[in-house]
C-alpha cells in the first residue's frame, strides 16, 4: 500500500527554480574568424604575388628589363638586336669629339674615331641584359625592383685603341723632332765659316698617350693637348 502525504493547510509544493542558458557572446567567433580570415588574405597576395613574377619573367625572356638605360636610351623591353640598333645609333662620339695637338704655333687635330675610339654595342648590352639576371633568384628581383623604381643606368663599353693614336702620333713626331748638332767651324782656304749649334727635341709618345687618355675615357667631347 502507498500512503500519500498531504501538506499542512496554507503550504505549497516546493519547484526548485530553473537555470537560466548564459546569453552567447559575439565576441568569441570572430576572434576565431579574424585571424583566419588574415591568414587566407595572406596567402591570396602571396599567391598573386607569385603569379605576377611568372608572368613578368615570361614577358621579359629575353628582353630587357624595364629601367634600365644606357647613353640616355631605355632599352626596357628590347631585345637584343634592337637595343644594339638604338645605342649605336645613339653613338656620335667617334666624329664629334675632335682633339687637337699643338706644339706652339703649329696644330694637329684628330677626331676620337681616328685616335682609335670605338663604341662596342654588343658589350654594353650584354651588360644591359644581365641586369636581374644572376645566379641567385632572391638577388635577381631585388635587382629587377631597384631598376624598376629607381633605374639602371649602364656604362657605355668605350674601347681606346691606342695603337691608332699612337701611329698618329708617330707621324706628328717625324715633323717636329730634331736632332742635337754642335756649333762647327768650317776652314775653307782662308775663309772661316760656322753652324750654329741646334737644341735636340723629341716627341715624347708615351707621355702624350698620357695626356689623352684620360680625356678620351671620360668622354669629353674634344680638348686641346700641348706635345
Amino acid at each position: 500500500m502507498s500512503t500519500r502525504q498531504t501538506l499542512p493547510p496554507g503550504d505549497s509544493p516546493f519547484i526548485p527554480p530553473m537555470r537560466q542558458r548564459p546569453e552567447p557572446s559575439g565576441v568569441g567567433p570572430w576572434l576565431i574568424r579574424l585571424p583566419l580570415l588574415g591568414a587566407t588574405a595572406f596567402l591570396l597576395l602571396f599567391f598573386l604575388s607569385i603569379l605576377f613574377v611568372a608572368v613578368h619573367q615570361l614577358q621579359y625572356d629575353g628582353l630587357i628589363y624595364p629601367g634600365v638605360s644606357s647613353f640616355g636610351v631605355k632599352l626596357g623591353g628590347m631585345t637584343r638586336q634592337e637595343a644594339m640598333a638604338a645605342l649605336s645609333s645613339r653613338y656620335t662620339y667617334g666624329e664629334d669629339a675632335v682633339f687637337t695637338f699643338r706644339d706652339g704655333q703649329k696644330a694637329w687635330q684628330m677626331s676620337a674615331k681616328d685616335l682609335g675610339v670605338s663604341f662596342d654595342a654588343e658589350k654594353t648590352v650584354d651588360a644591359a641584359l644581365k641586369v636581374g639576371r644572376g645566379k641567385d633568384l632572391i638577388n635577381n628581383l631585388m635587382g629587377e625592383g631597384d631598376a624598376w623604381v629607381n633605374g639602371a643606368a649602364i656604362q657605355p663599353v668605350i674601347i681606346f685603341d691606342q695603337s691608332r693614336a699612337s701611329a698618329f702620333l708617330e707621324k706628328i713626331a717625324a715633323d717636329t723632332n730634331r736632332q742635337v748638332k754642335d756649333a762647327t767651324i768650317l776652314l775653307t782656304g782662308l775663309n772661316v765659316a760656322t753652324t750654329p749649334s741646334q737644341v735636340g727635341r723629341q716627341l715624347d709618345v708615351a707621355a702624350t698617350l698620357g695626356l689623352l687618355r684620360p680625356v678620351v675615357l671620360n668622354m669629353n667631347t674634344g680638348a686641346e693637348i700641348d706635345l
